[in-house]
C-alpha cells in the first residue's frame, strides 16, 4: 500500500532515513502513536447504542496502523504496546472476558499490515495491497468472532446488560459488530492511503516521494473541502429551510444534528476522498506512462547517440567510455558499465560511466577473476537478466549498495556467434520489467558488438591488404573487382596482361566491356546467384580482350561487404583457359573419331558380307550376257551401286583409321591434278575453277587413294556449297615452311608443309555449326544429297598424316579450307607395278568355309566357273573334322574370318597342325583380329577384304597356290 522498500528493522539499522538516529527517531514515534492511541480510545466514540446494546469504535487501532503500514511489523507491535494493546481495561469495562479475544485480533492486525508492508515494492502485484491481504484477515477474524465472542462475553457480563448470558448475545449485535469492524477497517485503510499520499506525511515517515507528489495533495485537500462544503450547505439547508426553535447554527453542525444527519454529512466528506482517491490513482497512472514514456526517449536518444558515435568512430577504447557515457548523460540508466573478455575471463579496461568513483570495487572483483552473478547468468542463458533492487538480492556484488532501489540489467555483446563481453546498467525499479526496455537495451548491445566485431574486421582487413599487396600484384590469374553500379575497382597486373590493356584505362569502367556482347545475359545471371548465395566458383566463360579477341577465362567470384556487413561489390579471379579449352576440343575430337571408329568397325563387317554376294552374281551375270544388252546394262548399274555402296565402307573406315593404309611416296599435285579432272567433267560449266598448282612440291608419305579422297572430298564439298548458283571454286597448292614462332596458331612441328587451299564464293559457314563441321553424319544438305561424312573421313586423314586442316568462313563471304601435310626430307622414285594377268584359272581342290550359306554358294559358282574343285562348308567345326579326315585331298583353304564357334584364324591353327604346308587365304569384311603382318606369323598365306570381286579373288588365289607349289 505504502509502495516503499525503505523499511527498517527494529534492531538492524537498515538504509532510509536521510540523517543520523533514525532508529531512535523511530521508536520515539512509535511510542508516542501508542500514547495518542490510548487517549483517544478514552473518548468512548459509540457507533450504535440501544436499550440491549451499544457498538463503540476504537478510533485509536488507526495510529499502530499508520506505524505499521510505513515502517513494517515490528515498529507497528511497538506502537501497539505502547497502547496499552489499545486500552485493555477499557476493554474490559466495554466486553469482559471478550477481551482474551478482541485484544489478540486488533494486535494480530497490526502485525499483518505491517508483515505484508514490508514485502511490498512499487512493483507488487494488486493482491499484495492493503485492501486486497485485509479480505483474508477479515473472513478468518470474524469467523472467530461469531464463535467465540458471545461465549466469552457471557462470563462476565458489561455494565449495561448484567444479566447477559451466551444464549441472550442478540445475532443483530454480532451482525452489526461484525459489520463495523469490516467498515472501520477499510475506513482506516483509506484514510491511510490518503495520508500516505501526502507529501508532508511522507517526508515525516522518512518515505520517498510517490509520482505526482504535488498534484496528489491538491486532489485531496480539494476533495476534502468539497466535502466540508456538502456538509456546510446541508446544515445551512437545515437552518433556513427547517429551523428548529432556539437551535443555533453551531448546534444544528454538531450537537443538535441527529444520527441520520451525521451519517448523510459524514457520508458527503466520505464519498468527497473517495472521489479523489479515485482521481489520484487515474492522475498517478497518467504520470506513470508519461514517465515511462519520456524514459523511453531518453533510452533512444541514448541509443541513437551511441549509433552515431559507432559510424564514427573506430577506436573501440574511446567507442566504449563514450557509450557510456552517453548512456548516462541522457538520464535514460542511473549508472552504465562494460566488462569485455577473452576466453571468458574479464580483461582491462573496464569501461563505465555514472559511478561517481564508485567503480573501484568492481573492477577489483573483476581483476581477481571473479564475474558477477548476472553476467554469469546471461553467458548461460543468452538472454537478458534483471535483478530488481539488488542491494537485496545480489549480497556478493560490490555494486549492490549503489544499486538500492534500483533495477539491474545485464546483457551480452554478441555478434557473429561471438560473445565480446557484457554490458551492466541500472534503471528505476519501475521499468526494470518492461519488455520494450529490454528491446531497447538489446538493441544497443547489439549495435555495440557490431561496432567491437566492425573494428576487429577492418584491422584484419588492413593487416591483411598490406601483407598480401605484392601477392596480388605477382598473382598469375587477373584479379578484379566491381563495385554494385558494375565500375570496375581493382584491376591487377595479371589483369592487365590478360586483357591487353592498363589500370588505369580499366578501373571506372563498366565490367561489360570485357564481356561479348553473347554472354552478357549470361554474365548478368551468374552476378545475381552470387549476390543470392555470396559466392560462385569454376565457371567458365568467354571473354573480350581490348584489341577484340574472344579468350576462355575460368571464373571465382565471390560477394564483397563493407563494414556494416552489406553488400558493396564483387570480388573476381580469371584465368585464361584458351589453351586448355583448345586441347579439350581436340581430345573431343579424337574421342568422337574414336566413337565412330568403334561404329565403323561394327557395321563394316556385316555390310561387306551383304555386299559380296551382290558384286559377285552381279559380275558373273555381266559375263552371261551380251554388253549391248538390256539385261547386261541392268546387271552394271547394280555393281557400280554395290560398288559405291563399297567405297562408303572403305570411307568409313579411312575415317575411323582401320582400313588398310598403303603409304607410298607419293606427289600431291599428280593427285591433284586428276582429281580436277574428274570434277571437271561433273561441276557445271557456270561454276568457274581457277588452279594454281605449283609442279615442284615435294613428295608426301602418304596413300595414294586417301589423298585422292580428300582432294575429292574438299573440291565436292565447294561444289555443294555453291550450286545451283553461279561461282568460283580456287584450287591452290604450294609449298610452306613454319618455323618455331608459327607453331602456336597451328599443332604442328616446325618444317616444310605442302598446302593444298580449296576456296570457294558459295553462301560460307554460320559460326553456330563452325565447331561441327568435322563431326561425322554431321550435314548441311538436303536429305539424300549427302552422307555426312565426307569432311569427317578429310579430317581423320589429315591428322593421320601428322598434318592439319584449318577452315575460314563468314556467312555469304564464303570459305576457305587450309590443309597442311609434311613433305618427306628426301626425294625418292615411285616403284611402278608389273600388269598381271586378269582371271586366271585352275584345277586345284579347294575347300570352301563361311557361315553365310549366299556368300558359300556364290563363291563356289565363282570357283568353279574359274576350274576348281570345291568343296564347301557352312560350319567350322564341320570343315575341320572333313579336313582331318581328307587333309591331303585339298590344295587350298578359303575360310572367312568371323564364324560362330570357331574364327577363321583359330580353323587356320588348327588345320596347319593337322597339315602344315596347306596353304589357306582368310577373308574378312572387318576384323581388328587380323592383318597382313598378323597372319604371317600365323603361317596363313593371303588376305582379302570382303566385298572381294572376281578378279582379285582369282588373282589372290593363284598366287598363293604358285607360290605353294613353287616352294614344294
Amino acid at each position: 500500500m505504502v509502495n516503499d522498500r525503505h523499511k527498517n528493522d527494529f534492531w538492524h539499522q537498515i538504509p532510509g532515513l536521510k540523517f543520523r538516529g533514525k532508529r531512535s527517531y523511530q521508536v520515539t514515534v512509535a511510542l508516542v502513536f501508542g500514547l495518542i492511541g490510548f487517549g483517544v480510545n478514552f473518548l468512548d466514540i459509540e457507533f450504535v447504542k440501544t436499550g440491549d446494546f451499544k457498538i463503540s469504535i476504537l478510533l485509536g487501532v488507526f495510529f499502530p496502523l499508520l506505524i505499521a503500514l510505513a515502517w513494517g511489523w515490528r515498529y507497528g507491535l511497538l506502537c501497539a504496546l505502547a497502547g496499552g494493546c489499545q486500552t485493555m481495561w477499557w476493554l474490559w469495562y466495554g466486553d469482559g472476558w471478550g477481551i482474551l479475544y478482541s485484544v489478540p485480533v486488533f494486535t494480530l492486525w497490526i502485525v499483518w499490515h505491517g508483515w505484508w508492508a514490508d514485502r511490498r515494492s512499487g512493483s507488487s502485484p494488486w493482491y499484495m495491497t492493503a485492501f486486497a491481504v485485509e479480505i483474508p484477515f477479515r473472513i478468518m477474524s470474524e469467523l472467530g468472532f461469531m464463535m467465540l465472542f458471545p461465549w466469552l462475553v457471557s462470563l462476565n457480563p458489561p455494565p449495561w446488560d448484567p444479566l447477559l448470558v451466551q444464549d441472550h448475545v442478540s445475532p443483530a449485535w454480532l451482525y452489526t459488530v461484525g459489520i463495523k469492524h469490516t467498515v472501520t477497517a477499510y475506513l482506516f485503510l483509506m484514510v491511510a492511503y490518503v495520508i500516505f499520499s501526502l507529501g508532508p506525511v511522507r517526508r515525516f515517515f522518512g518515505l520517498s516521494s510517490r509520482r505526482a507528489q504535488a498534484d496528489t495533495m491538491v486532489i485531496y485537500i480539494t476533495a476534502m473541502l468539497f466535502g466540508l462544503v456538502l456538509w456546510i450547505l446541508d446544515i445551512l439547508t437545515d437552518y433556513f429551510f427547517s429551523p428548529i426553535e432556539g437551535q443555533t447554527f453551531w448546534g444544528l453542525a454538531v450537537h443538535g444534528a441527529s444520527p441520520k444527519e451525521l451519517f448523510f454529512r459524514s457520508f458527503y466528506v466520505t464519498a468527497a476522498l473517495l472521489v479523489g482517491v479515485v482521481m489520484d490513482r487515474v492522475n498517478r497512472s497518467r504520470v506513470k506512462l508519461q514517465e515511462r514514456l519520456d524514459h523511453q526517449n531518453r533510452a533512444l536518444a541514448a541509443i541513437r547517440n551511441v549509433n552515431q558515435l559507432i559510424v564514427g568512430e573506430k577506436n573501440p577504447n574511446r567507442l566504449l567510455n563514450e557509450a557510456c557515457r552517453l548512456l548516462v548523460e541522457t538520464r535514460s540508466f542511473y549508472n552504465a558499465w562494460i566488462a569485455l573478455t577473452v576466453d571468458g575471463r574479464p580483461k582491462r579496461p573496464f569501461y563505465h560511466a555514472g559511478f561517481n568513483g564508485g567503480f573501484t570495487p568492481m573492477a577489483e572483483f573483476l581483476l581477481a577473476g571473479d564475474i558477477p552473478a548476472c553476467a554469469k547468468a546471461v553467458h548461460a542463458s543468452g538472454n537478458i537478466q534483471v535483478k530488481e533492487n539488488p542491494s537485496e538480492y545480489c549480497k556478493g556484488c560490490p555494486l549492490s549498495a549503489l544499486y538500492a532501489g534500483r533495477a539491474g540489467l545485464c546483457v551480452g555483446l554478441n555478434h557473429a556467434d561471438r560473445n565480446f563481453g557484457w554490458l551492466s546498467l541500472s534503471c528505476p525499479i519501475e521499468f526494470g520489467q518492461i519488455s520494450e526496455e529490454h528491446d531497447l537495451i538489446k538493441e544497443v548491445a547489439g549495435d555495440i558488438a557490431f561496432a567491437l566485431w566492425a573494428i576487429e574486421n577492418e584491422n584484419h582487413r588492413k593487416t591483411v591488404e598490406s601483407q598480401y599487396a605484392a601477392v596480388l600484384a605477382a598473382s598469375v590469374d587477373a584479379v578484379m573487382a566491381f563495385d554494385l553500379n558494375g565500375r570496375i575497382t581493382v584491376f591487377n597486373p595479371s589483369a592487365e596482361r590478360m586483357f591487353g590493356c592498363t589500370a588505369e584505362d580499366a578501373l571506372g569502367s563498366s565490367i561489360t566491356r570485357f564481356c561479348p556482347e553473347d554472354r552478357l545475359a549470361e554474365q548478368q545471371r551468374k552476378v545475381r546467384y552470387v549476390h543470392r548465395t555470396g559466392e560462385l566458383t569454376g565457371y567458365e566463360s568467354e571473354r573480350l580482350t581490348a584489341d577484340g579477341r574472344r579468350i576462355w577465362v575460368e571464373l571465382s567470384m565471390s560477394l564483397s561487404r563493407n563494414d556494416l556487413g552489406r553488400p558493396q561489390g564483387i570480388n573476381a579471379i580469371l584465368r585464361d583457359i584458351s589453351e586448355r579449352k583448345k586441347m579439350e576440343k581436340q581430345v573431343q575430337q579424337a574421342q568422337k573419331m574414336e566413337a565412330i571408329g568403334s561404329l565403323a568397325g561394327g557395321i563394316a563387317h556385316d555390310f561387306n558380307n551383304i555386299l559380296f554376294p551382290i558384286i559377285g552374281f552381279s559380275q558373273m551375270l555381266m559375263e552371261d550376257f551380251y554388253k549391248e544388252s538390256s539385261e547386261y546394262k541392268n546387271v552394271r548399274e547394280i555393281l557400280t551401286a554395290a560398288r559405291r555402296a563399297s567405297e562408303l565402307v572403305n570411307q568409313i573406315l579411312s575415317f575411323s583409321r582401320q582400313s588398310e593404309d598403303k603409304s607410298i611416296p607419293v606427289r600431291f599435285q599428280t593427285i591433284i591434278r586428276e582429281v580436277l579432272k574428274l570434277c571437271r567433267s561433273t561441276i557445271p560449266s557456270n561454276i568457274k575453277i581457277h588452279q594454281e598448282i605449283n609442279s615442284q612440291c615435294g613428295y608426301i608419305m602418304a596413300d595414294p587413294t586417301k589423298l585422292h579422297q580428300v582432294a575429292m572430298n574438299l573440291m565436292t564439298n565447294a561444289y555443294h556449297a555453291i550450286a545451283p548458283a553461279h561461282g568460283e571454286i580456287s584450287l591452290k597448292l604450294c609449298e610452306k615452311k613454319f618455323g618455331q614462332e608459327d607453331i602456336p596458331a597451328f599443332s604442328l612441328k616446325p618444317g616444310r608443309y605442302v598446302m593444298l587451299t580449296v576456296s570457294d564464293t558459295g553462301k560460307g559457314i554460320g559460326p553456330d555449326i563452325k565447331n561441327r563441321i568435322f563431326d561425322p553424319y554431321f550435314t548441311t544438305k538436303e536429305k539424300g544429297k549427302g552422307t555426312g561424312l565426307g569432311l569427317s573421313v578429310v579430317h581423320g586423314i589429315i591428322h593421320a598424316y601428322a598434318g592439319e586442316i584449318k577452315v575460314y568462313s563468314e556467312v555469304g563471304q564464303g570459305t576457305t579450307f587450309n590443309v597442311y601435310l609434311p613433305l618427306m626430307e628426301t626425294s625418292v622414285e615411285i616403284p611402278t607395278e608389273k600388269k598381271m594377268k586378269i582371271n586366271p584359272m585352275g584345277n586345284e581342290h579347294i575347300l570352301l568355309v563361311d557361315d553365310e550359306q549366299p556368300i558359300v554358294q556364290m563363291e563356289k559358282t565363282i570357283l568353279e566357273r574359274l576350274g576348281y574343285h570345291i568343296t564347301s562348308h557352312t560350319g567350322s567345326i564341320e570343315a575341320l573334322e572333313v579336313f582331318k579326315a581328307k587333309a591331303d585331298t585339298f590344295d587350298l583353304v578359303i575360310t572367312d574370318m568371323t564364324m560362330p564357334n570357331m574364327t577363321g584364324d583359330q580353323l587356320a591353327k588348327e588345320l596347319l597342325a593337322v597339315k602344315p604346308d596347306i596353304p589357306i587365304i582368310i577373308l574378312t569384311g572387318f576384323s581388328e583380329r587380323i592383318s597382313k603382318a598378323t597372319i604371317e606369323t600365323m603361317g596363313v598365306k593371303g588376305l582379302l577384304m570382303k566385298p572381294v570381286v572376281i578378279s582379285d579373288m582369282a588373282l589372290e588365289i593363284r598366287r598363293v597356290l604358285d607360290e605353294s607349289q613353287s616352294v614344294a
